[in-house]
This record gives structure tokens, sequence and C-alpha cells, in this order.
């Protein structure tokens, strides 16, 4: 791979190839002496590769190098293409930086599948189910809201992308983990999870009052109706506005709910 990215990819600045783990220690000291440079990442496409991205995301100024996902390393990358310089002046151009490579679903999935593929005694097992929950919550918590409603201890989650409130004790809950991170909701890696999700509501989850089919607010004389399609009508004297769910903190859920 090193010999490739200087004879195929033209590069002419300081190159480095590992061998065998990455300890915390060396990490460290990359971290040390490269505190104001720009390094690159370009590590294979498989599982081990992802978790080697992963034991440097405490370093600062970290771009990954992402080629295409059909060649297992990036010198067969470069010896299948025409002009192999350009194109990985182009990888270079467009390397991720490290929130954003592992905040990518397929990221997410492969490194949750490689932490669930590590063999593990029995003891350990429930530790190895621990660090599959934080590191799923911490991934929820990027992209959404957790919410604890203490007065009748339910718990909900609100989901950036679709603007959804997702009760999550509930099947949809469920399916939406399914769908974000591959969870088999009749596992014991489920229980877990879920179990730590709701402690994660009640040490971190702001306290809200969820609304079902509308919400009057009695001080600025404004009417807020639910349309059940995770958006609300804003009705303020002659005017009606469209609006996200979630528009100055104001959340519904309709689940279960019909108009008559």
């Amino acid at each position: 791979d090193l010999l490739s990215i200087i004879d195929k990819g033209g590069w002419q600045k300081s190159i480095i190839a590992t061998a065998g783990n990455i300890s915390k220690n060396q990490t460290e000291k990359i971290r040390e002496f490269t505190e104001n440079k720009k390094v690159y990442l370009c590590f294979d496409n498989d599982d081990a590769g992802i978790k080697y991205i992963q034991s440097f995301q405490d370093c600062k100024n970290i771009f990954i190098i992402d080629f295409n996902k059909q060649n297992k390393d990036i010198d067969e990358f470069l010896r299948n293409l025409k002009n192999p310089k350009k194109e990985f002046e182009s990888l270079i151009n467009s390397a991720k930086t490290m929130k954003h490579y592992l905040g990518n679903s397929e990221t997410i999935k492969k490194l949750l599948n490689s932490f669930r593929d590590e063999k593990n005694s029995e003891s350990t097992t429930n530790q190895k189910y621990k660090k599959i929950s934080e590191f799923i919550i911490e991934k929820l918590v990027e992209v959404g809201k957790f919410f604890y409603q203490k007065e009748s201890e339910f718990f909900y989650y609100f989901y950036n992308n679709d603007y959804k409130i997702y009760e999550i004790e509930k099947t949809n809950f469920k399916i939406l983990l399914n769908q974000l991170f591959e969870v088999n909701g009749a596992t014991l890696e489920y229980k877990i999870l879920l179990e730590n999700i709701i402690t994660h509501c009640k040490t971190f989850g702001k306290n809200v009052s969820i609304k079902k089919q509308y919400y009057y607010d009695e001080k600025n004389c404004i009417l807020y109706i639910y349309n059940f399609n995770n958006s609300i009508y804003k009705l303020s004297g002659g005017e009606i506005e469209i609006l996200k769910n979630g528009y100055n903190d104001i959340y519904f859920n309709g689940e279960g709910i019909e108009w008559n």
C-alpha cells in the first residue's frame, strides 16, 4: 500500500505504514507530533481498517481517505486506474473529517458488527453489549434528543432527520434502532441497550411536555395544531404557518391518536 501511494499515487510527503495493532501510546505520540499538521489515514476497507481509524478519533486534524468500497485496499484501487496520480490527488482533496466519516451510516454499521464479532467469555458479554450501547447512544445524541417526562415516567427520542417523536419502549423506536444500527429487538443486545437508553434519559434527558393534538400558547395567543405528518400548523390571528415538529421546543407525538 505504501509503495503504491508513492509510485502510482505520486505522494511525495512523509508517509508511514502500520504493522500490527496500534497502541494507545502510539496514537498519543502521533497526536503530540502532528498537532498542527494535517494527517491522512488510508486503511483497508474492512472491519480492522475501521477499528484502526477509530483509534485515532481523539487526534486533531485527522482526515480519512475514503476510496471505492469494492477495493480491499488502496493498492488494489490505484492499480485499476488509468490515471492513479490524478485520482489519488482527488481523494486527498475530498478526504473526510473524522466526525464526518464515523457519522456515516455504513461506517457505523461496520463498527458495530466488529464489536459484535468480538469473541468474549460469558463474564464479559455484558461489557461488550454495554460498549455497543454507549456507542449507539453517542450516535443517537448526534442526530437527535432524548426526553424524560417525569410526571408520567415516559421516555422519548426526537430524531432530527424525520422530525418525529419516538416513545422509547414502543415498537416504532425498536424499528428505528434496527434501521439505523441493525439491532435485533429479540436479543440480549437490545434488552441491555434499552436499559442503558432509559438510564441515559433519566440522567440527561430534558424534561418536556409532549403534546398530542394541539397546544395553545396563552401568553402569545397562538394555537399549534399537529398535522400527524411531523409538521405543525401555527395559527396566529389571520396567519397560518406550517412548521416542522420541534419548532420553538414544541414537540408533538401523534402515535395512536386519530381525529374524530
